[in-house]
């Protein structure tokens, strides 16, 4: 049971609290608040990458494609963006689709396939990108610089902590 705030963000009723007396009710509210936040921010995402004609995993794709020094196979590409291989393969096949990507055989191993990015697929990555950052500014800008940087470094914190937890 919680209660919402807009000025404070959602908070653990009393009646939970008494009805879990050994739960840490702060820990449970920092927990709502940043599934809230993350569902806030990946619908905004998406609706702002929707014009485009991409999804969020697609941008995420192709960002990862545009940043290589080169075609890249599925797997280092799931190792960057944190998918599964099924999910690597529909976001691939997608963007290829689209003309955004494209696959080729590893000349050095026929078993592999490398992926890249094409000119259609740079030219909306970098229209999705200036309409991120431009978002991204608006939506950091309620924070100051040392308030951001603090958010980043504990944001790193809770990163690196629930990997040791998931593996």
């Amino acid at each position: 049971m919680t209660t919402r705030d807009l000025r404070i963000g959602f908070r653990v009723s009393n009646e939970f609290i008494a009805d879990n007396p050994d739960v840490d009710a702060s820990a449970v509210e920092v927990s709502i608040n940043f599934m809230a936040v993350s569902e806030l921010a990946s619908s905004r995402m998406e609706s702002l990458l929707a014009p485009l004609g991409l999804r969020k995993g697609g941008y995420n794709l192709l960002m990862v494609l545009a940043g290589a020094e080169g075609p890249i196979t599925p797997t280092q590409i799931g190792e960057r963006i944190v998918a599964r291989g099924a999910t690597i393969t529909g976001l691939v096949n997608t963007l290829v689709r689209r003309g955004y990507a494209e696959r080729a055989p590893d000349p050095n191993d026929r078993r592999r396939v490398l992926v890249s990015i094409t000119p259609s697929g740079r030219d909306v990555v970098s229209d999705a990108s200036a309409v991120i950052c431009r978002s991204d500014e608006e939506l950091m800008g309620i924070f100051s610089e040392d308030e951001r940087e603090r958010l980043i470094r504990m944001l790193g914190r809770l990163q690196n902590h629930l990997k040791k937890l998931t593996t």
